[in-house]
């Protein structure tokens, strides 16, 4: 299945969007946690809770990855396994 058809499925069991990383650190390591606790599950960076695809600014998306990956390695213990990409959505940058 693609990004798209993933996005337009919206928001369940094992998929979360959320619009800002860095503003949602706390609501995305729940997340997280409660993924690695289940049957694992993937959140959509750059997607509003509503299925809209604002993106992340292109220029901040590296940094944005690396602070994803840091708060995950430094909040959960044992380590969660964690797969991080880039998807373009539109001409839009999703992580």
């Amino acid at each position: 299945m693609d990004i798209h058809e993933t996005i337009r499925q919206g928001e369940g069991y094992d998929l979360e969007f959320k619009r800002v990383p860095n503003e949602e650190r706390v609501k995305y390591l729940k997340t997280v946690v409660a993924f690695a606790n289940g049957k694992g599950g993937t959140i959509l960076f750059g997607v509003a809770n509503d299925g809209s695809v604002p993106g992340i600014d292109k220029s901040k998306i590296f940094s944005e990855m690396d602070g994803i990956a840091d708060s995950i390695c430094n909040a959960c213990s044992p380590r969660v396994p964690i797969d991080i990409g880039i998807e373009d959505v539109g001409g839009k940058s999703v992580i």
